[in-house]
């Protein structure tokens, strides 16, 4: 299948892969799109103990990190903080040393709830294995600070089909777990659904979106700016939901999200007021 850049083609939807009921229809919809979303994979009490234990971690590394993260802002970088795993699993570690009933140990429960071993186990074969974790905070934009893109451009962590790379198409996967809710302005990752199957990159196949509008057969439709390469000869999206069928993974509390990390993709712009947080 070709990938289509166009604008008016069928988009893929959150929902269309939320929908999806068995290890069978999510491993063939992450095949052909890259990503899948499973909801609901932590509710309840166990959710509450999860969002609790992150909590007791997170904060106090949140005071220690924030100030550092809207100094990056100000510059125009990233406004994220990786809690280290250390500290992470500090509680948990202290706890078991000192023969208390260990609380935080729901926090192991991350690495491998049975619906994402399941489909894992589809995508990469039986032995799966985890590279790393990081505890992710994406914190949001002042008011008075303007933040048209999200922290990083679009991008993809490793080279697709016909980019220099010969390996599975799946052989990496990123797994996403959300302690809040994600909406459209709280900075969600944005795929390009599909793109991990281009041979091309997908900046390079439109022109600049300038934010401007122009009239066409009585429609108002994104104006386009000359096609210029900007720093390292690469195009830049801006705004980034600009890009062709871009999808923002807008998700629930203790839904998990994993994509292909060959497939393009971006973060938003946190402009919601509250802290996007997952682990990945």
């Amino acid at each position: 299948h070709v990938l289509s850049l166009d604008h008016d083609t069928h988009r893929v939807t959150v929902a269309d892969a939320a929908t999806l009921r068995d290890t069978d229809a999510r491993e063939a919809f992450f095949l052909r799109n890259g990503f899948c979303v499973l909801p609901g994979v932590f509710r309840g009490e166990h959710l509450q103990r999860l969002q609790e234990a992150w909590r007791r971690v997170q904060r106090p590394a949140r005071a220690r990190h924030v100030e550092r993260a809207a100094e990056r802002l100000q510059s125009g970088n990233s406004t994220f903080f990786d809690l280290p795993v250390p500290d992470m699993y500090k509680n948990l570690e202290t706890q078991v040393a000192s023969g208390e009933e260990p609380v935080d140990a729901v926090l192991l429960d991350l690495v491998d709830p049975p619906p994402l071993v399941d489909l894992l186990r589809r995508l990469l074969g039986q032995t799966v294995r985890m590279r790393g974790i990081q505890a992710r905070t994406f914190t949001p934009a002042a008011a008075d600070i303007p933040m048209p893109k999200g922290y990083i451009g679009w991008h993809r962590d490793r080279d697709g089909p016909g980019m220099g790379v010969s390996v599975n198409p799946a052989a990496i996967i990123k797994v996403f777990t959300y302690f809040e809710a994600v909406g459209p302005d709280d900075g969600p990752t944005t795929v390009v659904p599909g793109s991990h199957r281009l041979a091309f990159d997908p900046r390079h196949a439109f022109l600049m979106v300038d934010g401007t509008e122009t009239e066409k057969d009585g429609v108002l439709v994104p104006g386009r700016a000359q096609e210029v390469a900007e720093a390292q000869g690469h195009y830049q999206v801006q705004p980034q939901t600009a890009m062709p069928n871009a999808l923002q993974l807008t998700v629930a509390a203790g839904d998990v999200a994993l994509f292909d990390t060959s497939i393009w993709h971006t973060a938003g712009a946190n402009t919601g007021g509250k802290d996007r947080e997952n682990t990945i």
